[in-house]
């Protein structure tokens, strides 16, 4: 993400598409960059897991969820342990301080609250493409499903059988081997987390240009040439 936003033009404002925690080993660094710069970010179903994992209120599709798997197998247990027990909330109950030292810390309260409020889409921006059409950012396209009370389809699922509302839809959700680009929409979810399956790259599109940002996935240090104002990189 540094890498990527190295390389973004200045003055251009950022928006985050969701799921930014689980698909990597620096959940919390990207969690607080986004909560620190104050980034719009629309919700995605890794968040609204994590969400459902806890108890919070605010999880949307909790019944949906066999919560052990997002610890064992979905990436929470890496996540969690992001957040060490000294740096989470003040004592809870034993029961639950018991669970938190099992699965090696806890995501805390005010983290959990952030997630929580996160729009299932967002129109960040006024300016038409070539065709005339809105800006709508979701995590999968279909956040506008939320409106509807359904947040299920909103974050989960995955067609792109999108109703032509005037709207161009920039999604991830589904790992793409290039970005798929239509008329209609933008699919740029390529697999950052995949690096081991053939993925392994960040991807952006700048708008209303629909010119493509990609960062290949690497390990090595790197220092920010930027800095965020009011959402805008300068």
């Amino acid at each position: 993400l540094v890498r990527l936003l190295n390389a973004a033009p200045r003055g251009c404002r950022l928006v985050f598409g969701g799921d930014l925690i689980d698909r990597g080993p620096h959940s919390r660094q990207v969690v607080e960059f986004a909560m620190e710069n104050a980034i719009p970010t629309c919700c995605g179903n890794h968040e609204d897991f994590g969400l459902a994992f806890y108890g919070h209120p605010g999880a949307h599709c909790a019944r949906e969820y066999d919560l052990s798997y997002w610890v064992s197998h979905n990436g929470g247990g890496e996540t969690v342990r992001n957040w060490p027990l000294s740096d989470a909330n003040p004592p809870r109950p034993r029961w639950k301080r018991l669970a938190d030292e099992r699965n090696g810390g806890r995501v805390p309260d005010h983290v959990l609250d952030w997630m929580a409020a996160l729009p299932a889409y967002l129109t960040p921006s006024e300016e038409l493409d070539e065709n005339g059409r809105r800006l709508l950012v979701s995590h999968n396209g279909h956040g506008l499903s939320a409106d509807m009370g359904n947040w299920y389809r909103a974050l989960w699922d995955r067609d792109v059988d999108f109703p032509d509302d005037g709207a161009f839809r920039v999604f991830g959700h589904t790992p793409v081997k290039h970005v798929v680009v239509t008329e209609t929409y933008a699919a740029v979810d390529t697999g950052a987390a995949y690096a081991d399956r053939g993925g392994g790259t960040l991807s952006a599109l700048l708008w209303p240009s629909k010119v493509i940002l990609t960062q290949r996935y690497d390990e090595s240090p790197v220092t920010p040439t930027f800095k965020v104002v009011n959402g805008c990189i300068v």
